[in-house]
C-alpha cells in the first residue's frame, strides 16, 4: 500500500508545509498592510466562526475517512460518498442556528461586519463539505502528492485574492472574504475530480458504511471542537468584548506565531494514515515512536530561531502599526512549541484507533483555557488571551503524552524523549538528502 518511507513522505510534507508557510508570511503582512489594524479585525471577524461553526456539521468525518481509507482502501470511494451525504443531512440541522446565533457572538463589531460574517458562513459550508472530504480521503490512501498539491492552492488563491485586490484599489475586508471564497470553490472542483481518478473500487454511498464512520467521526467531533476552542476561544472572546484594533494586533501575534507548526505539523500528518495501515501492535508502536521523537526535535529546533526573530520580524513584515504585538508573539511562539508536540501526539492517537484520547486531552487543555481568560483577559488584555493559549496547550500535551504512551504501553519519557539513534538517523537522512540534491546536475 505504502511504496514511499516514512521519511521521503515527511520530507515531501514539509516541504509542502514551509511553501505554505512562505505564503502566509507573504500574505500576513500584506493583509496587514493592505486593510491596516482596525480592517484586519474587521476581516478576522468576518472569516472567524465560519471555520468553527463548520465542525459539527462535519460530524469528524475526516478523521474517519483518512482511517477507513488508510486500513480499507478498496472502500475508500464508499466512506467518501457515505460521509458526504452525512454531512449534508447535519448541514441542514446546524446551519440555520449557526446563522442566527452570529449576530450574538460578534456583538462587538459594526452590523455591516456581522451581516458579512453570515453570508459568508452560508458559501463557506457547502465549499468546504466539498473540499475537505475529498482531500482526507487522498491522505488515508497515501496519495500525499495529491494531498499536498491541494493543501497548498487556498494559500496560493488567498495571495492571488490580496494581490488582485491591491491592483483594484480595494481596502474593504469584505471584498478579500468573498473573493477569496470563489477562489475557494473553483478550487474544489479539481479535488473531486483527481479523487475519482484515484479510487479503484465503488464510488457511492452505502447505508453501511454510517455506523462505522459515525463510531469513529463523534468522538473525533467533539475533540475537534474542543481543539479548535483551544485555537480560537481567546479570539472568539476577543471579537465579542474588544475593539477591532486589538483583535487586529492580536491576529498577527497569532499569525507569526504559526510559524513554528508547519514543519512538524508534518510529521503528524504522516503519522496518522502510516500508523493505521500498519498491522500489528508492535508495528504501530515503532512507528509512533518514530515519529514523537521527530516531532520533539523539530519542533524545539524550530521554535528556538523563530524565538530569537520575533522582535525584528513583526515590525519588519508587518510595519511599525503592529509593533506592539512582539511582546504577544513571544508567548505565543512558546505556546506553538507544546501545540506542535501535542499535533503530532494526536495524528498519532486517530492512528491507533483512539479519537477518545484526542478527546480527553483537547477537553483538559479547553478547560485551562477556558479558566486561563476568565482571569487574565480582562486584567491583562490581549496578553492575558496568550498566555492563557499557553496554559492550555500545554495541559491537552501532558494529557495525551498519557493517553498515547498507555495505547502504545510504553513509559511516557521514553514517548516523549528523543534517544541518540534519533539524532543519529536525522544526521544520516539530512546527510542523505544533501547529497541527493547535490548530484543534480544544474542546469
Amino acid at each position: 500500500m505504502h511504496s514511499t518511507s516514512f521519511s521521503s513522505d515527511v520530507l515531501l510534507t514539509m516541504g509542502t508545509n514551509l511553501f505554505m508557510a512562505m505564503l502566509i508570511l507573504i500574505t500576513g503582512p500584506l493583509s496587514a498592510r493592505i486593510l491596516g489594524p482596525e480592517g484586519r479585525g474587521e476581516l478576522a471577524a468576518i472569516q472567524l466562526w465560519a471555520p468553527f461553526l463548520s465542525i459539527p456539521i462535519m460530524l469528524g468525518l475526516p478523521a474517519a475517512v483518512v482511517y477507513y481509507a488508510a486500513r480499507e482502501r478498496e472502500n475508500a470511494g464508499i466512506y467518501t460518498l457515505s460521509s458526504m451525504v452525512l454531512n449534508c443531512a447535519a448541514a441542514l440541522l446546524i446551519l440555520p442556528l449557526a446563522y442566527f446565533l452570529l449576530p450574538l457572538l460578534l456583538r462587538a463589531q459594526n452590523p455591516a461586519t456581522i451581516v458579512a460574517a453570515q453570508r459568508y458562513l452560508l458559501l463557506f459550508i457547502p465549499i468546504q463539505m466539498l473540499s475537505i472530504l475529498p482531500a482526507s480521503t487522498l491522505r488515508g490512501m497515501n496519495e500525499l502528492f495529491w494531498w499536498n498539491f491541494f493543501r497548498i492552492l487556498p494559500n496560493v488563491v488567498w495571495l492571488l485574492t490580496l494581490l488582485l485586490g491591491l491592483f483594484l484599489g480595494h481596502t474593504y475586508a469584505t471584498w478579500f472574504a468573498f473573493v477569496y471564497l470563489g477562489f475557494l470553490f473553483l478550487h474544489a472542483i479539481p479535488r473531486l475530480l483527481v479523487l475519482r481518478r484515484r479510487i479503484t473500487g465503488p464510488f457511492r454511498p452505502r447505508a453501511a458504511a454510517a455506523r462505522p464512520l459515525l463510531k469513529f467521526g463523534l468522538p473525533s467531533l467533539t475533540g475537534s471542537i474542543f481543539s479548535n476552542l483551544n485555537l480560537r476561544l481567546d479570539q472568539m472572546l476577543m471579537a465579542a468584548l474588544i475593539a477591532p484594533e486589538l483583535l487586529g494586533l492580536y491576529a498577527v501575534a497569532v499569525a507569526w506565531s504559526n510559524a513554528v507548526g508547519p514543519v512538524v505539523q508534518a510529521i503528524g500528518q504522516v503519522l496518522y494514515p502510516r500508523v493505521a495501515a500498519q498491522t500489528t501492535a508492535r508495528r504501530q508502536a515503532e512507528t509512533m515512536v518514530q515519529g514523537a521523537h521527530l516531532g520533539v526535535i523539530v519542533a524545539v529546533g524550530v521554535t528556538i530561531p523563530v524565538m530569537l526573530l520575533t522582535p525584528l520580524a513583526i515590525p519588519l513584515l508587518f510595519g511599525p502599526a503592529f509593533v506592539a504585538s512582539v511582546p504577544v508573539s513571544l508567548v505565543l511562539v512558546a505556546a506553538g512549541l507544546f501545540n506542535a508536540i501535542k499535533i503530532v501526539l494526536q495524528e498519532g492517537a486517530l492512528g491507533l484507533g483512539s479519537p477518545k484520547a484526542v478527546l480527553a486531552g483537547e477537553a483538559v487543555g479547553l478547560l485551562f483555557t477556558a479558566l486561563a481568560l476568565a482571569l487574565l483577559l480582562r486584567p491583562l488584555g490581549i496578553m492575558g488571551a496568550a498566555i492563557a493559549s499557553l496554559l492550555g496547550y500545554l495541559a491537552t500535551t501532558g494529557v495525551l503524552l498519557l493517553q498515547v504512551s498507555r495505547l502504545i504501553r510504553i513509559h511516557a519519557l521514553t514517548l516523549l524523549v528523543p534517544t541518540r539513534d534519533d539524532f543519529a538517523l536525522l544526521r544520516r537522512k539530512a546527510h542523505h538528502l544533501w547529497r541527493s540534491l547535490a548530484a543534480v546536475p544544474s542546469s
